[in-house]
């Protein structure tokens, strides 16, 4: 095994893993955020039609 297979096999077990649980862990942090701007859209699309249709 060369040098630069050995490089790519610790960027395939070490780096891939903390840049998945990095994205996760954002996802999560940004996740409050997402929730309440989609039932505020799902809400406002709800009163809309519910307005429209009266």
């Amino acid at each position: 095994m060369s040098a630069h297979d050995d490089a790519m096999t610790v960027l395939k077990w070490f780096v891939a893993p903390a840049v998945l649980v990095f994205a996760l862990v954002n996802l999560f942090q940004i996740s409050p955020l997402l929730a309440s701007w989609t039932t505020i859209t799902v809400l406002g699309a709800e009163e809309m039609r519910s307005t429209g249709s009266s």
